[in-house]
C-alpha cells in the first residue's frame, strides 16, 4: 500500500496551508500529519518540527543539543515547497502492509503510536553499544576539531554493536550548528533532514553523550530489530548498499 497524506495541520490544530509566521526566516514549529490509506479508511499522527537555522537558535539546548529526530530544517518557510517535500516523503514509504509503511514513515516522523513498538523491557538479549566514532575520511572524532565550534555541518560514521556479540554495523548522521546549517545548499528549499542532530554548538563529550543514550535506547530482542530502531535515527549504511545511495 501506498501511503498518503489527508491533512497538515500546525500544533494548535489550525490547517498549515491557513498558517502564516510572523517572520519566514524564523520558525520553530511542531506539525501534525493525518497519514493513511488513500481510500481513507483509517490514519494515524505523524509529527515533525519544521524550523530554520535562525528558528532554531530559539530553542533551549539540552546538554548541547538543540534538535533532533523527527526534524527537517528550511531554508525560509515556504508551504508549496514544505509540503512537495512532505508528499515525497510520505509516498516513499510504500510497503506491503500499513504497520510496515508506519514503520517506514517514523524514520521521517514522530509516530503516534511507535511507543507500542517500543516497550521498556530491560531483559532484551541485545544491547547496542558504540565500538567507533569517526569521520568520513576515517578521523577518530575524538581527534578531530572543527575550524569553528560555532560552524559546523559534519557526516559522521560510528560502529555498532553488541557487547560479546558478532554483529556489527555502521551507522552515520549529520551533525550541524545553526550557523553550520546556513552553509548547506538547499534542494527545492529544505537544507537537511534525517539523519541530523541540531548543536547550539559543537562540543564532543555532548555529542558523545546524547549518541551513546540514543543508541543504547534501541535495544531489542535481536540484532535485526535493534537496527529496526537505530534507522529512526541515524542512517544504517547496510540500507546504503541495498539501494545504491
Amino acid at each position: 500500500m501506498r501511503p498518503t497524506i489527508h491533512s497538515i495541520y500546525a500544533s494548535d490544530c489550525v490547517d498549515l496551508r491557513r498558517w502564516v509566521p510572523k517572520n519566514n526566516d524564523i520558525i520553530a514549529k511542531f506539525i501534525a500529519i493525518d497519514i493513511g490509506r488513500k481510500d481513507g479508511k483509517g490514519s494515524d499522527i505523524f509529527s515533525i518540527l519544521v524550523t530554520t537555522p535562525k528558528g532554531v537558535q530559539t530553542l533551549t539546548p539540552k546538554n548541547g543539543i538543540l534538535a533532533s529526530h523527527p526534524l527537517v530544517v528550511v531554508e525560509k518557510y515556504d508551504f508549496a515547497f514544505l509540503s512537495r517535500w512532505l508528499e515525497n516523503k510520505v509516498s516513499s514509504c510504500e510497503a506491503d502492509s500499513w504497520l510496515h509503511c508506519a514503520n517506514q514513515l517514523n524514520m521521517y516522523f514522530g509516530w503516534e503510536f511507535d511507543y507500542l513498538h517500543s516497550d521498556c523491557n530491560n531483559t532484551h538479549k541485545f544491547k547496542p553499544i558504540i565500538y567507533s566514532i569517526y569521520t568520513n575520511d576515517h578521523v577518530s572524532l575524538r581527534k578531530w576539531a572543527p575550524e569553528n565550534d560555532d560552524i559546523v555541518a559534519k557526516s559522521i560514521n560510528f560502529d555498532v554493536g553488541g557487547k560479546g556479540k558478532t554483529e556489527r554495523s555502521t551507522f552515520s548522521i549529520l551533525v550541524a550548528t545553526p550557523r553550520g546549517l546556513q552553509t548547506l545548499t538547499p534542494k527545492s528549499g529544505i537544507l537537511a533532514s534525517h539523519p541530523l542532530v541540531v548543536m547550539d554548538r559543537y562540543n564532543f563529550n555532548f555529542l558523545f553523550q546524547w549518541l551513546e543514550e540514543t543508541v543504547s535506547s534501541c535495544e531489542a530482542d535481536s540484532w535485526f530489530q535493534c537496527v529496526d530502531r537505530l534507522k529512526v535515527y541515524f542512517n544504517w549504511e547496510s540500507d546504503c548498499l541495498r539501494t545504491g545511495a
